[in-house]
């Protein structure tokens, strides 16, 4: 919802990456979004990954062993978080800004 009046808008992440077994869906923000994030960016949040729940439910049922996983990120995370795809250990990866817009 933007202003008075709710609107049903396009989402197109700034990057998809592939690994072996997963997508990594990663929208990119600026860090001052972590101090202050808009209600925006909260919406995108928790309809992204409701979004990429039922695509990985439906993956799970015909068992095809790929995911997606979406992240948020800025600047200050990036090289946590390509340290974390190189050493296997991303699908526990939060940014700096996931967690401020999941509180």
């Amino acid at each position: 919802k933007k202003g008075e009046h709710p609107k049903r808008s396009k989402f197109n992440p700034d990057f998809f990456i592939k690994t072996d077994k997963q997508i990594l869906v990663v929208e990119i923000k600026d860090d001052e979004e972590i101090r202050e994030p808009s209600p925006e960016n909260r919406k995108k949040k928790e309809y992204a990954l409701a979004h990429f729940e039922r695509i990985n439910a439906y993956l799970r049922k015909k068992r095809t062993g790929v995911s997606y996983k979406f992240n948020f990120l800025t600047p200050s995370d990036f090289n946590s978080y390509f340290q974390s795809i190189r050493d296997g250990s991303i699908a526990n990866f939060r940014s700096a800004l996931d967690v401020e817009l999941g509180k």
